[in-house]
């Protein structure tokens, strides 16, 4: 059944569901790389977590003694360390490295071309609501004067002048 799709996927897209083939068999080690380095990263946060549950069960377990002799800040400080360690490693920066600042970095660069873009949209959409108003305008008064329009019979030369107008309108778009 799989080689009839990519039969089929070859019949329809042609040579360059070949090209997209070979580029997902050349990706492949590069997944995996980021699959076993994520499994790496994902144990070590295990471990932590499994530290601070330990701890905190260790506390609720021996509560009467925490409140007898009042150890309760200085165990709420030790939990607030074992937990901050654990956020430390979920933290962008340590779990991307270098490649999270260099994304912002682009992000941040790109933000002036974007702007410039809109800016240039915006112009073109005030130029194309002129010209559909200009359009709206003609075929409003058409109809407004449909009496007149048909005793002196111009039909055609208003409906050629509201093509010209609607085909300059396509022209911007």
């Amino acid at each position: 059944s799989a080689e009839v799709e990519r039969l089929l996927l070859y019949r329809l897209v042609g040579v360059s569901s070949l090209v997209g083939l070979a580029v997902m068999i050349a990706v492949m080690p590069v997944n995996a790389w980021i699959l076993l380095h994520l499994r790496h990263l994902q144990e070590r946060n295990m471990k932590q977590k499994d530290r601070r549950v330990k701890t905190v069960s260790e506390i609720l377990h021996s509560m009467k003694m925490i409140k007898m002799f009042a150890w309760e800040k200085p165990l709420s400080k030790k939990v607030a360390q074992i937990r901050s360690a654990e956020v430390e490693r979920l933290l962008l920066y340590r779990l991307v490295g270098v490649s999270s600042l260099v994304g912002l970095a682009v992000m941040i660069a790109v933000m002036p071309v974007n702007a410039w873009i809109l800016l240039h949209l915006r112009h073109l959409q005030e130029r194309n609501m002129k010209q559909k108003d200009r359009r709206v305008k003609t075929v409003s008064e058409i109809l407004h004067s449909m009496k007149m329009i048909k005793m002196f019979a111009w039909e055609k030369p208003l409906s050629k002048k509201v093509a010209q107008i609607r085909s300059a309108e396509v022209e911007r778009l």
